[in-house]
């Protein structure tokens, strides 16, 4: 019999598991239709700015 702590961890592993494989699914249908529907297709990724994490300056190539 699982305790109270162990039945509380699993219970929000369900509801993350859940929540992924919504959120998965949203992204499924949405990328789907915009590909029946003939528009562009856009992903934008995000731009890493390196030297603010690490302080590194620019060498010239």
């Amino acid at each position: 019999m699982l305790n109270k702590k162990d039945y509380i961890y699993f219970l929000l592993g369900l509801v993350f598991f859940s929540i992924i494989i919504i959120y998965s699914a949203m992204i499924y249908v949405k990328w789907d239709n915009e590909i029946e529907n003939g528009d562009d297709v856009e992903i934008n990724l995000p731009i890493i700015d390196w030297n603010s994490y690490f302080g590194l300056s620019k060498q010239p190539e």
